[in-house]
């Protein structure tokens, strides 16, 4: 047997908004960032009462970091992101972020 290669999976290293953070009345984007190079990654946001939001546009995967725009205005209130992220291994992990919009002033 000769040394194959070893691909870990990917982990994501930062987000913005933050897990439990806040984000921005009005914001146009969330990010998420790995410590791999993305080869695929597929996104749902649901609200606090579980219900599919219809505010993604498609995710772009610009090496290790992932754009999500935003093609509505998010509501106030808590959200929950979850993301099927596959790095250079090819393998489909879950990651997630939970957040809330408060009302803009």
């Amino acid at each position: 047997l000769g040394n194959a290669p070893a691909f870990a999976h990917v982990d994501m290293v930062s987000s913005v908004p933050t897990n439990g953070g806040v984000l921005a009345p009005g914001r146009p984007e969330m990010t998420l960032v790995f410590d791999a190079l993305i080869k695929h990654v597929a996104c749902a946001l649901t609200d606090a009462s579980g219900s599919a939001v219809a505010a993604l546009g498609a995710p772009r995967a610009e090496r290790e970091k992932v754009v999500l725009p935003l093609t509505a205005t998010l509501a106030a209130g808590s959200y929950a992101l979850a993301c099927k992220v596959a790095g250079p291994d090819g393998h489909d992990r879950p990651h997630g972020i939970s957040f809330t919009v408060k009302a803009a002033p």
